[in-house]
């Protein structure tokens, strides 16, 4: 008899990064148990409404600015090193950019036995100024099917949903920023919920450890960081002007050709919104 070790499961939790947008659909009448704390990332876990599947939390504070963070998780060229084992990402929505997407991941397993998983997500973003947060929210789209038809030897997840928040802090002038990760997933298939739930757990620490690693991979996420800044307003989020966050018109006009021909790409592949978005898209 085979034995399948549970940290092996975590593989087939599809995470994401990048996206993402969901009700709240957790159990109001249950509370958050703390179940890990290591190397200051703190997991809890939470009983959900009507279901055997337990919602995990990870907390984490890093010393990064928001603007950095979000652009690891905005970034859509690295997605197969940030998602464990992914071996597909693929955009199939421009509608909506960029507060909101849909996008394809798909997670390989090389346990025997047991087949590789894929989903579709839509991902929404909101931005709270005031409040100095970034909210991502994801949840399996409803239309999966008709966006993404399953196919033979790969199972479809029939539920995955949560969100990012990210809180920007300054201290004595320098930049951190405390991320949430919330997330309540059942990877289907013939998998005992227990071990589900055990996969599970391990997720959010593996994943904003990750987040972590990558933060720091500045040369990596140059491009996206220029991007972000074209499309989204992050001066509320710091009370002194950042010489990163500075625009010109140059680098506008460059960041914008880029967008067009990732958008004109896309629409030679195939998708439709892709060529739409060619003549109206603006940055700020």
């Amino acid at each position: 008899m085979m034995i399948l070790r549970p940290k092996r499961f975590y593989l087939l939790i599809a995470a994401t990064l990048t996206v993402l947008f969901s009700q709240n659909t957790f159990s109001k009448n249950s509370s958050w148990e703390k179940v890990a704390f290591q190397r200051g990332i703190k997991v809890w876990k939470k009983g959900e409404k009507n279901s055997s599947i337990l919602s995990f939390k990870g907390e984490v504070v890093i010393h990064s600015s928001i603007h950095e963070v979000f652009s690891v998780l905005f970034d859509p060229y690295h997605k197969k090193e940030f998602i464990q084992n992914c071996t597909e990402f693929d955009v199939l929505e421009f509608k909506g950019l960029p507060n909101s997407s849909t996008s394809y991941v798909r997670i390989s397993n090389n346990i025997p036995l047991i087949d590789d998983r894929d989903v579709v997500l839509k991902s929404r973003v909101v931005f709270f100024p005031k409040q100095k947060t970034i909210k991502v929210h994801f949840k399996k789209a409803s239309n999966d099917t008709a966006l993404k038809p399953k196919r033979k030897g790969i199972v479809r997840i029939p539920k995955l949903e949560g969100f990012w928040d990210l809180k920007a802090i300054e201290v004595k002038g320098k930049h951190k920023t405390k991320i949430t990760y919330q997330v309540t997933s059942n990877p289907g298939g013939v998998i005992p919920i227990w071990l589900v739930n055990l996969a599970n757990k391990e997720l959010p620490y593996r994943t904003l450890n990750k987040l972590r690693r990558l933060v720091g991979q500045k040369i990596k996420f140059a491009k996206t960081r220029k991007v972000v800044k074209y499309l989204f307003d992050f001066s509320p989020f710091f009370n002194t002007r950042l010489p990163s966050l500075e625009r010109n018109d140059q680098e506008k006009s460059e960041v914008k050709a880029s967008l067009i021909a990732e958008f004109k790409k896309s629409c030679r592949q195939g998708i439709k919104e892709a060529c739409q978005m060619v003549k109206p898209f603006t940055l700020l």
